[in-house]
């Protein structure tokens, strides 16, 4: 069957419109071009006067002792909205000596934090460049560090009193255990009820110090790396990019110089047709 009679490709549909506008806009061809370039150069020079951001994301885990995690995330998360938090944080960053800056704006507005795993937080913010970034991620933890000190310290000493009790019975154990076999070395002729005694002794003793040696073993696992540590960065090399900025300016002067082109061929369109529309 062959095409129906007045039916378009879609190739000559394509090619003559391609037609209809370049005979409508090409009047204008010279006066789009530059127009074109003014505005390009413009938005170039805009866009280039402004401040560059950067945002970063890092992985902080809160402080354990024993394995138990000191604060819970929900609390953690709540310190970001502490008037008094803020402030003590823009102080141990340095932002050039002016805490009223746009960088401690930026960082204030930016700065965010959310749930990642249950001792663990995903706090993100943006900065003017990217050591600001690391300052205040760095510095977010070592607050909340500080807030854990005590509660650590206390536990962690406890637990140390532990293990010291632990190795003080362990030396008087010994000591008596070395008594016992000194005894049994020393006697004469023991009775049978005298060996049966200082064996059943001896074999107490023993017990008690294997159990305590496994106390104590038990109780320098608690203190262990992995078992007790302070809020800490689960990665120093965290990733920071730019999200905004001089940088980035390319992207909006290409687009208003197509917004430019645009413009223009609808224009010469719009007025090419009211003049076919007049003759």
């Amino acid at each position: 069957m062959g095409e129906k009679p007045g039916a378009i490709s879609a190739d000559q549909y394509l090619g003559g419109l391609f037609m209809f506008v370049y005979r409508a806009s090409r009047r204008y061809f010279l006066l789009m071009l530059v127009s074109a370039f003014l505005v390009g150069a413009i938005v170039q020079v805009l866009a280039g006067r402004t401040v560059q951001v950067y945002g970063g994301r890092a992985l902080i885990q809160l402080g354990a002792v024993d394995g138990n995690t000191l604060t819970k995330p929900t609390v953690a998360i709540a310190a970001i909205d502490s008037p008094s938090f803020r402030k003590r944080l823009l102080e141990l960053v340095d932002l050039g000596g002016d805490a009223n800056s746009r960088s401690a704006e930026v960082v204030l507005d930016s700065l965010s934090a959310r749930p990642d795993a249950d001792d663990v937080i995903a706090v993100s913010v943006r900065a003017t460049d990217e050591r600001l970034i690391r300052e205040v991620i760095g510095a977010f933890a070592r607050l909340l560090g500080q807030k854990e000190e005590q509660k650590r310290k206390q536990r962690v000493a406890n637990i140390e009193a532990q293990v010291a009790a632990a190795d003080a019975y362990l030396t008087n154990l010994t000591r008596i255990q070395e008594a016992l076999a000194q005894a049994k070395a020393l006697g004469a002729e023991p009775t049978l009820l005298g060996t049966v005694l200082l064996l059943d002794i001896s074999s107490r003793y023993e017990e008690q110090l294997a159990s305590v040696r496994a106390n104590k073993l038990a109780l320098q696992a608690r203190l262990a790396v992995d078992q007790t540590y302070p809020t800490r960065l689960v990665d120093d090399d965290f990733q920071i990019s730019v999200v905004s900025g001089s940088s980035r300016h390319w992207r909006t002067v290409l687009f208003a110089v197509a917004i430019t082109l645009l413009g223009f061929i609808l224009f010469a369109l719009v007025k090419g047709r009211r003049t076919s529309g007049q003759d």
